[in-house]
């Protein structure tokens, strides 16, 4: 019989072992290729946050040239001998002049030391020295840009720049000139700017200067939690956030004259630019398809090379175990060199498996046949021995000699009983018990009177599929024969009913064995255990290796004999 393997535990199948050991041999090329993913992804985000700064710093290049422009021409109004000192009048007259020839600037102004703006386009004369504006240029006299929203009384937002001049080494005021914001709101590159949905210019106050679209709008299109202010605290940056509308937008911020005026850039955000999580995520997934994906291959390779032919192997060997069945020619096709090399070995060996068992097979053939010849002819020699005492019995006339002899025969029709029994079986020396019984009756009760007034009736209750071998069956069935004798020789009885003997026998699962007969007696009438069969019985208990108890109770007389089956069947063999 062969035994059932166990199913192989899951990690130590092929399949597994390769897919590990790639990965350990993939593991630091997958560390390498994450990490320069990692750079090539911050790489990304920050050339991608750049370009957007410098389209950012590019569509402001119209404010920061008018701004730049303005800044060299009220250096150059400063510069002019005397423009300070002249008549207000004449002074205002060419500022005037000035002015209608420059599109970009709406007034110009000479501030002396004092504050008072005595010299200006419009020919009105300011008073600033209570602004704080001025008390700050005349803190630090540089050039200076800031917003002047409400330098003209009627609150339209102006960019206002500042350029000191000197007159004999000394401060002599400054020259100031308002940019309108129609100046900073140029036509831009459609194409170009395509995404950038707004461009909004303001100070450091975080006061908006100028806006793409509507002005009072420009304010639903700032970002939410930040404030201008604070955007112009920090230096170039670009991030993605959300405007006060709710919108999710790209925001890049800008110096257009540093420390002073920036601009802020609102563009459309397609998806995954510059978030970082989701293009890290990304260049991080990479290496790992990969590595699944060569996993992936080198398992189909392992499978298609190896496994499948290893399982067809397998399959092969099972069923010639199971059936002994021989592999085919078709499956062998598409098999590696080596493996090709086992199963012609495999095929090799089963041929020798099969000669070898057929060579066992008529061994244990030819066996049978010396044995059943064997059990053949004794049982002739015995029958043969019957038969010579049944002849000296007809030429006895003395009873008791003739009740001996008639004994002995049926002891030696016993044993040939047995034999005749083990060369007839199937199985190998095998004798089924309930048949040895009834044999054994047949040959007491032929001896004896069962029939006519006073003979006594006899039962039979016999398990069946028990079977003894030879060791237990011969003195068996000469224990059973001498009980049985005496049972029926000397059963009586005081009633009306005739006399009876029983046979049980039975066995149980754990291979105990229980024979009890049992026959009636009358009151009178003791039996003996000084004779010879007496004698035998104990003897044939002793070889059964048994447990004898005799019981004679309320006209019943009983011998139970108890015993271990003994399994001397061959053992298998799995060839």
């Amino acid at each position: 019989m062969t035994p059932k393997l166990q199913k192989p535990l899951w990690y130590r199948r092929i399949g597994f072992q390769v897919a590990f050991m790639m990965s350990l041999a993939l593991l630091p090329l997958g560390l390498i290729a994450v990490g320069q993913s990692h750079r090539a992804s911050v790489q990304v985000l920050d050339n991608a946050e750049q370009a957007l700064l410098a389209l950012t710093s590019q569509a402001a290049y119209q404010e920061r040239l008018v701004i730049q422009r303005a800044v060299g021409a009220a250096a150059a109004l400063g510069d002019v001998a005397g423009i300070d000192e002249q008549d207000p009048r004449t002074c205002a007259d060419r500022l005037d002049r000035y002015i209608e020839t420059q599109e970009n600037y709406i007034f110009v102004g000479v501030t002396t030391p004092i504050g008072v703006t005595s010299c200006a386009s419009s020919g009105a004369q300011l008073d600033l020295s209570e602004q704080e504006t001025f008390k700050d240029l005349l803190k630090d006299p540089k050039t200076h840009i800031w917003s002047g929203a409400d330098a003209t009384g009627d609150g339209t937002p102006l960019i206002v720049v500042s350029e000191p001049f000197y007159r004999n080494n000394s401060f002599g005021g400054f020259v100031s000139i308002y940019i309108p914001p129609k100046a900073l709101t140029p036509e831009r590159d459609k194409v170009q700017f395509n995404t950038l949905n707004t461009v909004i210019t303001f100070d450091t106050a975080g006061r908006i200067l100028t806006s793409t679209g509507q002005y009072e709008d420009a304010s639903d299109r700032l970002p939410q939690a930040r404030s201008l202010e604070t955007l112009s605290a920090g230096g170039p940056r670009a991030f993605v956030g959300t405007t006060q509308a709710g919108q999710e937008r790209i925001f890049t911020v800008a110096p257009i004259v540093e420390k002073s005026i920036y601009v802020l850039g609102v563009w459309q955000a397609p998806p995954g630019v510059l978030k970082t999580g989701s293009l890290l995520t990304t260049a991080s997934l990479f290496p790992i398809v990969m590595w699944l994906t060569s996993l992936a291959v080198a398992l189909f390779a392992v499978h298609r090379l190896i496994i499948r032919h290893i399982v067809t192997l397998g399959g092969q060997m099972r069923r010639f175990a199971r059936d002994r069945a021989l592999p085919g020619s078709q499956e062998k096709k598409e098999m590696p060199a080596e493996i090709l090399v086992m199963q012609e070995n495999f095929t090799e060996m089963a041929y020798g498996i099969l000669e070898d068992e057929a060579r066992l097979v008529d061994a244990v053939r030819e066996k049978n046949i010396y044995l059943k010849e064997v059990h053949h002819r004794v049982k002739n020699n015995l029958q043969l021995i019957s038969s010579i005492l049944n002849m000296q019995i007809r030429k006895v006339s003395e009873p008791d000699v003739r009740m001996m002899l008639k004994r002995l025969q049926e002891r030696v029709l016993n044993l040939a009983t047995i034999h005749r029994n083990l060369y007839q079986a199937d199985s190998a020396g095998a004798i089924d018990a309930a048949d040895l019984i009834r044999e054994v009756v047949a040959n007491v009760t032929a001896n004896m009177p069962m029939t006519g007034p006073g003979a006594p009736s006899i039962s039979v209750d016999a398990q069946n599929g028990v079977s003894f071998y030879p060791d237990q069956a011969v003195p068996f069935s000469l224990l059973l024969a001498e009980i049985l004798t005496n049972a029926l020789t000397y059963a009586s009885t005081d009633g009306d009913a005739g006399p009876w003997a029983k046979i049980s026998f039975e066995a149980a699962k754990s291979g105990k064995c229980k024979l009890a007969v049992k026959n009636s007696v009358s009151k009178d009438i003791h039996e003996t255990d000084a004779g010879i069969g007496a004698q035998l019985i104990r003897a044939f208990v002793i070889q059964l290796d048994a447990q004898e108890k005799i019981e004679s109770k309320d006209g019943v007389y009983e011998v139970a004999i108890s015993f271990d089956l003994i399994d001397n069947s061959p053992p298998d063999v799995d060839f």
